[in-house]
């Protein structure tokens, strides 16, 4: 049989307490990343890459997919297909941005084509 109070200290221990402790601060941290410029990006991009232009540059979020799904529809960024690749102008994704964040306003109530 095994000593209750030395399986307790084990179970109490302050250094291994702190290291799970350690462990779960550390994991709760938040790497902040550098957005870039447009000058970073190329002229064209892919799909992947234009999600990633579309939230560093402008900070609208798109996902890769939804920009799939918008491009079946019609409903997203012009796009040009090289073979079965789509690829996206950058220029193209600035007027998309600039078009879904819509016109400057003073007040809520205030409508979108004043």
């Amino acid at each position: 049989m095994t000593d209750p109070t030395a399986s307790e200290a084990r179970r109490c221990s302050p250094s291994l307490h702190n290291t799970r402790a350690n462990k779960r601060t550390q994991s709760r941290q938040v790497v902040r990343r550098v957005r870039r410029k447009k000058a970073d990006f190329a002229d064209r991009v892919r799909r992947k890459e234009a999600s990633e232009y579309l939230y560093e540059v402008w900070g609208v979020e798109e996902a890769p997919g939804t920009l799939a799904k918008k491009a079946v529809y019609g409903e997203g960024p012009l796009f040009k297909k090289w073979g079965r690749f789509p690829y996206y102008d950058t220029d193209e994704l600035d007027r998309y941005a600039a078009k879904k964040l819509g016109m400057a306003r003073r007040t809520t109530s205030q409508a979108a084509d004043q």
